[in-house]
């Protein structure tokens, strides 16, 4: 391919010659593409302006707000198998433990119901607030040595409950219950909590 420049108003002219195209037996052309180019730069403020709107773009961009944190609020719900006396022998079962939160800003209002071994239950309602990243309720008892100290702990998929030294499940679950670790899928939330009502 060959090409050559010529000027022409300002603008350099560049035309090419194609090489020869050959189709069967015909004869063979030569066909010229003419291709314009400015013969100098844009001038400064029209570079300057195509910078700042270039630099404009990027920042509106950069600037949409991010997407909003998930909401706690809504009832978590962890099926799970136990095991049930049926009379005779223990029988393989199917439950659901449930775990209300409402997110009052600076504080949690929390109810669970947590089913275990032959319907052994624990069952809280309560009020927890921030500390050190936790969300946490600590309560003096009286018939029991120690302070029950509950915890709940957000990660991006999953709410855990935690029972410092496992004195909590003393006050407020059956012998064969359980709440430190019980986990609850983030997926699971639905917005109603109005069976919370119940533990009131």
């Amino acid at each position: 391919m060959d090409s050559r420049l010529r000027g022409n108003d300002g603008l350099r002219v560049r035309e090419y010659a194609i090489a020869p195209l050959r189709l069967g037996t015909e004869a063979e052309e030569t066909r010229a593409v003419t291709i314009l180019t400015p013969s100098t730069p844009p001038p400064a403020p029209v570079r300057l302006a195509a910078l700042v709107l270039a630099a404009l773009l990027a920042g509106c961009a950069g600037s949409d707000p991010a997407p909003p944190a998930p909401t706690l609020t809504g009832t978590y719900t962890n099926e799970h198998p136990i095991s049930a006396f049926d009379g005779t022998d223990f029988v393989p079962e199917t439950v659901t433990d449930r775990l209300a939160v409402i997110d009052r800003g600076d504080s949690l209002e929390v109810s669970f119901t947590l089913l275990h071994t032959n319907y052994h239950i624990c069952e809280w309602h309560g009020t927890m607030a921030r500390e050190d990243g936790r969300w946490v309720s600590r309560e003096p008892m009286d018939y029991v040595d120690g302070t029950c100290t509950l915890g709940l702990d957000v990660a991006a998929d999953t709410l855990t409950l935690r029972d410092e030294d496992w004195i909590c499940r003393r006050a407020y679950c059956g012998a064969r219950g359980v709440i430190d670790g019980t986990q609850f899928a983030r997926s699971t939330r639905t917005p109603d909590t109005s069976w919370r009502d119940e533990l009131r």
